[in-house]
């Protein structure tokens, strides 16, 4: 067996980023070989991957990445064991590196064609997570994969956890304080969670619901029947600015619609701009 100096064993560390005695067992059973102990740990990668493959994932981190004309996002979920890991900073990497491969890829990719295609340093996604599992010692899932583009340009928030990012599409191209402004929506989409862009997008049965528990309540209250209708609209408008975006005020300031930031966005922009669409990703929804 050859002698395996602290430095090489070191070096092996640095290089894979594994534990100190496993990266010393890999040069040893390799003769002190480099190469062929980084790929030994990497196929030891695989097999421990596979025996914590019946383990629960209920954490893990959003990998989040929008290009610079801001006209695409790709959004990648990888879930772990534990809050722990999630918060390591080579899991957190790990997922924004996943992010990075899926924005070159089409915007209807699969998992599974996610986790075949190769990352930058030219490994599989999958090989990239068995290495990371090998690392950390919890078992590793790439959950979900999103990726969006658009003519116009996103408004964008990544809430600090990793855990949840919001994302706005515009139909305008962005000028100005135009990305400013739409991040600032993003920010708002993350916080209040509405339930549709407009009145329109939510769905009858829900209205029909809420109207039939207003009602109710308003009957129970004893009001006069031919008030009804008219507190009955009211009650509703109030439900509409709550869980409808275009109709809400700003969460951080309730004397600025989300009506007037759009304006803002026009104004700047130069062109009228709408919201097209909003996503929430959030882990394990």
């Amino acid at each position: 067996m050859a002698n395996i100096s602290m430095d090489i064993i070191k070096e092996l560390r640095e290089r894979t980023g594994i534990g100190i005695m496993d990266c010393k067992k890999a040069l040893q059973e390799t003769d002190g070989d480099m190469d062929k102990a980084i790929r030994l740990l990497k196929e030891k990668g695989a097999i421990t991957a596979a025996k914590k493959n019946e383990r629960t994932v209920k954490e893990g981190s959003i990998g989040f990445c929008i290009n610079e004309d801001k006209t695409q996002v790709a959004c990648i979920e990888l879930q772990c064991e534990t809050d722990f890991v999630a918060k390591n900073e080579l899991f957190i990497n790990l997922a924004k590196n996943i992010s990075k491969t899926a924005m070159n890829l089409n915007d209807n990719i699969s998992v599974d064609a996610l986790l075949n295609s190769k990352g930058e340093n030219g490994e599989t996604i999958q090989a990239m997570i068995n290495e990371g599992i090998q690392k950390w010692g919890e078992k590793t899932v790439l959950a979900d994969v999103k990726v969006m583009k658009t003519s116009g340009f996103f408004g964008t928030y990544v809430h600090f956890n990793n855990k949840l990012v919001s994302v706005v599409e515009f139909d305008v191209k962005p000028k100005g304080k135009c990305l400013e402004i739409a991040n600032q929506i993003a920010m708002h989409v993350a916080s209040e969670k509405p339930l549709a862009l407009n009145r329109e997008g939510i769905d009858t049965e829900a209205v029909k619901e809420q109207k039939e528990i207003f009602e109710k309540q308003i009957r129970e209250q004893g009001k006069p029947e031919n008030m009804i209708e008219k507190i009955l609209e009211g009650k509703m408008n109030s439900w509409y600015s709550e869980s409808v975006l275009i109709d809400q005020k700003l969460f951080t300031d309730n004397k600025i619609t989300i009506k007037s930031l759009i304006d803002e966005i026009s104004k700047e922009s130069g062109s009228k701009a709408t919201i097209k669409n909003f996503s929430i990703i959030s882990l394990g929804l």
